[in-house]
């Protein structure tokens, strides 16, 4: 009598299954969902900055066209908080959102309507989950378990809730898990190509998102525990792998720096600075500093300098309070620079787990 094996799908068509599972609840529940309006503001202004794309004399144009300029030459009642707009010497407005989204969005705005600027949230949602399942297999999880990451992801995290949402939130993920497993496998294999597509993949999720150059320098700890820990190996091995990390970083900037030139330069034609508005505004702080140190004038880092290691609760409990007690900035520094010291300085033999140092950093940070 012969026996007949019943189909058992193995770890990669698991994976595809849950990929394909995950699409069609998220497009289900996106259908479903209203569309007269937005659900955040910020949406509603890159809804505007992406209607007001135009081609003029000099290129692109992204000013925002003003129905009130007529009655309202001085533009004293722009509806946009000044933090969140900016008025150049013609008088054409601003806003502080980055562009890239919108110009993305705009063929799919055109082909399938409001529908069209939720295609590349949604996609972004599924290249993350993706990635986060090629993440666990490099990680060492087996193929049957790693499949559960992606409903994870995608079902049980704001990722889902922000398939439907014109935010570049998911773009982002997506291309930092991809930046990511490129680190990982490039630094397992040796593969200097991986990590210049790395570099460039992160580049590009700070074309989205500017807070992303928080993550860079949470992976350049990452990378100097490893130099580090490199540099107590003697001999020719010791040698070798220090050269190894060193040709891999460089690789890995040579990439950043590519993806990122033309965006400083875009930035620094139309704004003046390296840093677009939005990230100035939180990282100077919208007041002058108070004081100075050997005679600089020294940014109130809004954030860090009235919450310091408090973000630490922050993360886990809720914000704190904005009105507290300001932890100077020095004070934060020197938190930074004891972690650093502890890394380098610690027993020979003893372990620590590099990546969660670095990216408790990046928490912190």
């Amino acid at each position: 009598m012969q026996h007949v094996r019943r189909w058992r799908p193995a770890g990669p068509s698991l994976a595809i299954i849950a990929l394909l599972g995950v699409a069609l609840v998220l497009g289900a529940a996106g259908a479903a969902l209203p569309r007269a309006g937005f659900w955040h503001s910020d949406e509603g202004a890159r809804f505007l900055q992406l209607l007001n794309l135009r081609l003029g004399p000099q290129g692109l144009d992204t000013a925002i066209r003003y129905p009130g300029r007529a009655v309202d030459a001085a533009l004293q009642f722009v509806p946009f908080h000044p933090k969140q707009r900016r008025v150049d010497a013609t008088g054409n407005i601003y806003l502080q959102w980055p562009i890239f989204l919108p110009l993305l969005t705009w063929p799919f705005y055109q082909a399938l309507g409001l529908a069209g600027l939720y295609v590349l949230p949604l996609l972004g949602t599924l290249g993350a989950c993706w990635g986060s399942y090629r993440l666990a297999r490099t990680a060492g999880a087996p193929p049957t378990a790693a499949w559960l990451t992606i409903p994870l992801l995608g079902l049980a995290t704001p990722l889902g809730f922000y398939s439907w949402v014109f935010f570049e939130h998911t773009l982002a993920a997506a291309l930092v898990t991809g930046a990511v497993l490129l680190i990982l496998q490039g630094h397992r294999r040796g593969d200097r190509r991986r990590l210049f597509l790395a570099g460039i993949a992160l580049g590009a999720a700070i074309y989205l998102r500017s807070e992303l150059y928080v993550l860079v320098l949470a992976l350049g700890l990452v990378g100097s525990g490893y130099l580090v820990g490199a540099r107590r190996q003697r001999g020719a091995t010791g040698q070798a792998q220090r050269r190894a990390l060193v040709t891999l970083a460089a690789a890995g900037l040579a990439g950043l720096g590519l993806a990122l030139l033309p965006l400083w330069g875009f930035y620094s034609a139309s704004e003046g600075t390296p840093l677009p508005q939005h990230a100035t505004w939180y990282f100077e702080g919208a007041e002058p500093p108070a004081g100075t140190i050997l005679g600089l004038h020294v940014p109130e880092i809004r954030y860090l300098a009235r919450a310091g290691p408090a973000v630490i609760a922050d993360f886990l409990a809720g914000p704190a309070t904005p009105t507290g007690p300001a932890i100077p900035p020095w004070a934060t520094a020197a938190l930074l620079l004891g972690m650093v010291l502890v890394l380098i300085a610690r027993p020979p033999g003893t372990r620590l787990r590099i990546l969660d140092f670095g990216f408790w950093i990046l928490d912190w940070g």
